[in-house]
């Protein structure tokens, strides 16, 4: 699998208005290589082609604010999981 060639236009509209927006990664986008000891992978709509912790499949395909209330709401769940968050 080959890294995007910029970054998704979509990742700053997924983010605007929260506070996780000034922690979006807006250099060029890398291989997985470039990565060898993340701490968590998320694959999402990919495919088995790399390990991922975490492998979603969205039911939304379009953006739209149902794409972002979906992904929002996994990412949540996923943060309450992970060790030192508030349950």
């Amino acid at each position: 699998m080959e890294a995007q060639q910029q970054v998704s236009v979509h990742a700053a509209r997924l983010l605007h208005g929260t506070p996780m927006r000034p922690l979006l990664d807006e250099a060029m986008p890398r291989p997985m290589s470039a990565v060898p000891d993340a701490d968590l992978v998320v694959a999402i709509d990919g495919t088995d082609v790399f390990p991922a912790d975490h492998r979603w499949q969205l039911k939304q395909q379009q953006f739209h604010d149902q794409l972002c209330a979906e992904i929002r709401d996994r990412v949540q769940e996923l943060a309450a999981t992970l060790p030192g968050q508030p349950s």
